[in-house]
């Protein structure tokens, strides 16, 4: 059967990285191996630790390497699934202090995906640390429309929280050598706004339902919106996403 792989990159025993697993094993695609990949990158190496429960399982994948940025350790975590599962279909990510929100959830995104569809975009619920909801951020056609897609990027750059583009729900079709931008920050809008900007509509499967319990003020986010990278990366973003052209892939 095809593959799926979820890659999870893991930085700091901080993110609660059993949840994001055990949400991950859970999902089932019909017709389809998913597996589950864990790039570590902490400086302790306690992933295999904080795992031990979930050693035996085939269908999970534990690396060790070093990648000292976001988009390095997804970029690594890219080229790993597409060299070991030749018949891999789709790359889903998942942040590793993140979960599904449910067990059906990633099946219900890939449901009616297309032979032309090369890029799924979901949504997510936003959780406070508390575990309060705060929201939902999910994608709309509109996102398609080049106009309405840069006034979101300007408002997001403005520091629009609620204009964030939902790039943590981002399924990836296996063969197209995508890699994140070498960003300090907010490499996956870099890339989310990118694709939205340079496909052809068929290429894009939109799904307006929830994939992912997304978790607001992970250790990363929180360091990056202390630092100037945070603002100044959103509004390179704005500054590139205008003179993208269209279909450039």
């Amino acid at each position: 059967m095809p593959s799926i792989a979820i890659g999870i990159a893991f930085h700091s025993r901080s993110q609660p990285l059993v949840n994001a697993v055990k949400s991950a094993l859970e999902q089932g695609v019909a017709g389809h191996n998913v597996y589950v990949v864990v790039l570590d990158s902490s400086k302790s190496g306690c992933a295999y630790r904080l795992l031990h429960r979930f050693r035996e399982e085939p269908r999970m994948l534990i690396l060790k390497g070093c990648a000292r940025s976001a988009y390095a350790a997804r970029n690594k975590l890219l080229r790993h699934a597409e060299a070991r599962w030749k018949d891999l279909t789709w790359h889903v990510r998942l942040d590793a202090d993140d979960s599904f929100v449910s067990k059906v959830a990633l099946s219900s995104a890939l449901h009616s995906a297309k032979p032309k569809h090369r890029v799924i975009l979901a949504g997510n619920r936003q959780i406070a640390p508390n575990g309060r909801l705060v929201g939902r951020n999910l994608p709309t056609p509109q996102m398609l429309d080049r106009g309405q897609l840069l006034a979101r990027i300007a408002r997001m750059a403005e520091g629009d929280f609620k204009a964030e583009l939902p790039s943590c729900n981002l399924i990836l079709k296996a063969g197209f050598k995508w890699k994140y931008p070498a960003r300090k920050s907010a490499e996956d809008h870099w890339l989310v706004a990118h694709i939205l900007l340079s496909s052809r509509p068929e290429w894009v499967g939109i799904r307006r339902l929830e994939l992912v319990n997304y978790r607001l003020g992970g250790a990363l986010t929180t360091a990056n919106k202390k630092s100037a990278h945070y603002s100044l990366q959103r509004q390179a973003l704005l500054e590139a996403a205008v003179g993208w052209g269209t279909y450039d892939r």
